[in-house]
């Protein structure tokens, strides 16, 4: 995006190209301060993409050469990729599935090696399709997914501890977060619809009927219920920062909740 003095906003010429035909990206997340892309979606597959240093540009203001980004790592992952998240020291890899499993995966970035390694997977979670992945803004090890399964779901994923949801152990390492008004069943399997705080303390979490719960990330109770501005246009998008929260909906519109 480039601004002017004036204020006005204009968007910038594209950058680089990832292409995956016939397939479909349905989850893309950055890393290594923009050099890596990571990228998933209906071809089964978690690919790492290396950008260019710099686009070839043209004119920026009529036409742009189209540089393609270097796919660098490929492994197969046997399900659908709905969402990906990157751990915040970014040597892990979360992926969700719409076999309904959360994978972890390592990275190993040296000049001459780029691989990717899956290192667990935990297939007992949820009884639909993944959505989205949050990471806790300052806890590497607490993750946060949805599901169509109308539940959200904060997890310990420590990789150095088994995760087993009918074990008493496993037990403390889940908690559920579930209320009557979170719809999420009859949204798209690749929603970003649940944020966490800037702050860590509290969850949101968008519904199909438009409306938006907040759940403490402690206790995993409801917190507030926040009416939906347009009835019956579902939630497609939030993000939570220090100004407030923030919403996109089905109608196009988007809301600052404070």
């Amino acid at each position: 995006i480039n601004s002017n003095s004036g204020g006005s906003r204009s968007c910038g010429s594209m950058y680089a190209q990832i292409t995956m035909p016939p397939h479909k990206v349905h989850a893309c997340a950055i890393l290594q301060n923009g050099s890596l892309v990571c990228t998933g979606g209906s071809d089964r597959t978690l690919r790492l993409w290396r950008l260019p240093n710099s686009p070839t540009t043209t004119n920026t203001s009529t036409s742009t050469s189209t540089v393609h980004a270097e796919n660098i790592a490929t492994i197969k992952t046997g399900s659908c990729i709905n969402a990906i998240c990157i751990s915040l020291n970014e040597t892990h890899i979360y992926t969700g599935h719409s076999d309904n499993s959360l994978r972890i995966y390592n990275y190993n970035d040296t000049s001459t090696n780029n691989s990717l390694e899956c290192i667990k997977t935990l297939s007992n979670l949820h009884t639909n399709s993944i959505t989205c992945i949050r990471q806790h803004p300052y806890d590497e090890n607490t993750l946060l997914t949805s599901s169509k399964d109308n539940k959200l779901l904060l997890i310990n994923v420590n990789v150095n501890v088994n995760i087993n949801p009918s074990s008493t152990a496993g037990k403390g390492s889940i908690i559920t977060l579930r209320n009557k008004n979170l719809i999420i069943g009859n949204m798209s399997e690749n929603s970003n619809i649940i944020a966490f705080s800037y702050d860590g303390k509290y969850i949101a979490a968008g519904s199909s009927n438009g409306s938006i719960c907040i759940f403490d990330s402690i206790t995993g109770n409801l917190q507030a219920y926040l009416a939906p501005c347009n009835i019956g246009r579902g939630i497609t998008s939030i993000q939570w920062g220090n100004v407030g929260l923030v919403s996109a909906d089905k109608s196009g519109r988007i809301v600052l909740w404070q």
